[in-house]
């Protein structure tokens, strides 16, 4: 008799817990965007360029330092700029290729999709363009999906800096070997 007295309210403590767990993460917003942006002294199509060629993307892109080149496959569109990218599973497609912005999406196997988007805004008063990169996550209503959105920034953004970096670096050794 005691024990399932115990049984039960172990069991309704549990269940109360994860019902105040539930109602907390419900006050955390569905759409996560994580941003960063630097300027660059180049023009709009020096910066797009790297960007929008996936098959440059090593060059400068962190989240591919760990793959091996070969692990790569493109498809799509031509020759000189595939229209999307596959490796470790995660299938990257281009949603729209404009001059002022670019994205695409990260789909994973479990079928969540990740928008990436670069936005390139020149300033005419000026000689520096600034280049915005952003990753847009989608968020279930699961306490677990909402309580992770908080790490989300501290484990993008640093390697978006780092890209972003890079990313300067690659345009500035285009100009200089032109």
């Amino acid at each position: 008799m005691r024990i399932a007295h115990l049984l039960r309210l172990l069991i309704g403590s549990f269940l109360v817990i994860f019902l105040m767990i539930t109602v907390i993460s419900l006050f955390f917003p569905s759409r996560v965007r994580i941003s960063r942006a630097m300027n660059v002294k180049a023009s709009q199509r020096e910066i797009e360029s790297p960007i929008s060629d996936m098959r440059r993307w090593p060059e400068w892109n962190p989240f591919l330092d760990s793959v091996a080149t070969g692990s790569i496959v493109y498809t799509g569109g031509d020759s000189l700029s595939p229209a999307s990218l596959e490796v470790n599973n995660i299938q990257v497609n281009w949603i729209k290729k404009e001059a002022s912005e670019l994205i695409c999406e990260m789909k994973g196997m479990r079928g969540k999709s990740v928008i990436n988007g670069w936005q390139i805004i020149h300033h005419p008063q000026s000689d520096s363009t600034t280049v915005q990169w952003y990753m847009d996550f989608q968020l279930r209503w699961y306490p677990w999906e909402k309580f992770s959105s908080l790490l989300l920034e501290k484990s993008y953004g640093p390697q978006m800096e780092v890209g972003l970096n890079r990313l300067r670096r690659v345009i500035a050794n285009n100009r200089s070997s032109n």
